[in-house]
């Protein structure tokens, strides 16, 4: 799969793999093995294989014992192997003597189009080892599906799609290709392939493969689609200033070329009439939410956004700031209280509320439409909003922003007094999201308690505002 992704990616992976340690179980990274345990219990009667990737030999001779064991209804990972490509199968069902079914789980709410390309492989294996599989099958998550009091109803929570014939006919071309991506192996020399838009965004070898790029490297252009990089790439251009005039890109484009160019920041004329909204006092607000695949709490569904987390940075006509904050005990749906909480601490005024991009907007939509009592004052605080995202987007550029907006990459610039790089368990908000999965779901790490991890979310989560706080006030000594 790696191959057909990246064969530079795949290459390295064997002659220069990434240092290797054991991953954190972070609540939405590990969404796919808790995804994948779940969907097993659709399968009474199944035994699992446990032995881990690198004890592979002994996996496929359990395998086999357990094949042969009429009384074992599924096997659980099932190793396999055949000329030089191994594989383990989430879920071999018994349809019958020496019948099985193919069924590989997936924590997505959809079949996507790698998905065929993924059984395709699993079943050419099984295939050339003589096992007879008339049956492939995806279950996926039923984003569709909504909690019950009861508790989850686990056949309702997969969708079961077959694919029978789509793995079958792509069966056909994995010997050719995998004899290709073998050679590729087999050389001593990796593949000339220079990184840019087409790179998944989670390749390990990212920085490896960017190390040796100019500073101001043409994929650090903002909004560049993928078809202007190659255009580009294609004509020998691979650095911001080497861009020429007549090239044409939109004017946030223009303008960052013209920073590389000028090696001076730009600073808009426009800047205090566009500050004029932003007029202290003036509070900063900032979420935090998670989407489980598996929902937490009844009414909920699959992915359904859930607000458990808010801050807010008040600061005053004289620049004095104050703090408040809220985060959710996790043990009921916090959406309620959330609300409530964040009503009582705006009202009373109409001062701008500032925030940075337009999350904080449409996650008070969605909690206006489960919400409807409460659609009035939601309302009046969705009116006070005022993004300072598009402020800075529109009237700053320095060069170290590295050709992003985000809060994350402006702060060292305009803020260097703040750090996210200090911040301990959660710097981010996936990481947020996870802890506090992990709190509500009651499925802490070894090495963790509640206490510390909700701190790190208070910690993390005052940050933005902060950071709001400040870029706000570095913006107005630019006027």
């Amino acid at each position: 799969m790696n191959g057909l992704t990246c064969t530079k990616m795949l290459w390295l992976g064997s002659h220069a793999p990434a240092s290797y340690s054991e991953p954190r179980q972070e609540f939405s990274q590990d969404a796919g093995s808790e995804v994948g345990l779940r969907a097993q219990l659709l399968f009474p009667g199944g035994v699992l294989v446990g032995e881990p990737p690198w004890e592979h030999g002994p996996a496929v001779e359990y395998t086999r014992d357990l094949m042969a064991d009429p009384v074992v209804e599924a096997i659980f990972e099932a190793a396999y192997e055949f000329e030089d490509t191994r594989i383990r199968v989430d879920i071999m069902e018994r349809l019958g003597d020496n019948i099985w079914g193919l069924r590989e789980v997936k924590s997505s709410s959809r079949v996507k189009r790698s998905y065929v390309n993924d059984v395709a492989v699993q079943l050419y294996v099984l295939k050339g080892l003589g096992i007879k599989v008339p049956s492939v099958e995806i279950l996926h998550i039923n984003n569709a599906y909504t909690l019950g009091e009861k508790g989850i109803h686990w056949p309702s929570l997969f969708n079961r799609v077959d694919l029978t014939q789509e793995a079958t006919d792509a069966c056909h071309g994995v010997d050719e290709t995998s004899a290709y991506l073998l050679n590729i192996l087999a050389n001593k020399n990796q593949p000339a392939i220079i990184a840019g838009k087409q790179c998944p965004s989670n390749c390990n070898y990212w920085s490896y493969c960017t190390q040796d790029m100019p500073e101001d490297w043409i994929d650090r252009l903002p909004q560049l689609s993928k078809v202007k990089f190659e255009e580009l790439s294609d004509q020998g251009v691979g650095s911001i200033r080497e861009i020429p005039d007549d090239y044409k890109l939109n004017k946030i484009q223009q303008r960052v070329r013209k920073v590389w160019l000028n090696e001076k920041p730009y600073i808009s004329s426009g800047l205090p009439e566009a500050l004029r909204e932003l007029a202290l006092p003036a509070s900063y607000l900032d979420f935090e939410t998670m989407s489980p695949a598996i929902p937490l709490y009844p009414e909920t569904r699959p992915f359904q956004q859930t607000p458990f987390q808010w801050s807010l940075h008040h600061v005053n006509q004289d620049g004095k700031a104050m703090h408040e904050e809220f985060l959710a005990l996790g043990d009921i749906n916090p959406k309620l209280e959330f609300v409530t909480t964040l009503i009582d601490a705006l009202a009373g005024t109409d001062r701008p509320i500032v925030v940075y991009s337009s999350f904080e907007k449409s996650t008070l939509n969605n909690i206006s439409e489960q919400l409807p009592d409460f659609a009035i004052d939601i309302q009046s605080i969705i009116d006070r909003l005022v993004d300072l995202l598009p402020v800075v987007r529109e009237n700053t550029y320095f060069r170290d922003y590295n050709g992003s907006f985000s809060i994350k990459s402006v702060t060292p610039v305009l803020a260097p007094h703040l750090s996210y790089k200090k911040l301990d368990h959660v710097a981010d908000g996936l990481a947020a999201s996870s802890a506090f999965g992990r709190i509500a779901s009651g499925k802490l790490l070894p090495d963790e308690d509640a206490a510390s991890l909700r701190s790190a979310l208070l910690e993390y989560c005052k940050m933005d505002t902060l950071a709001m706080v400040e870029i706000h006030r570095a913006l107005l000594s630019m006027c």
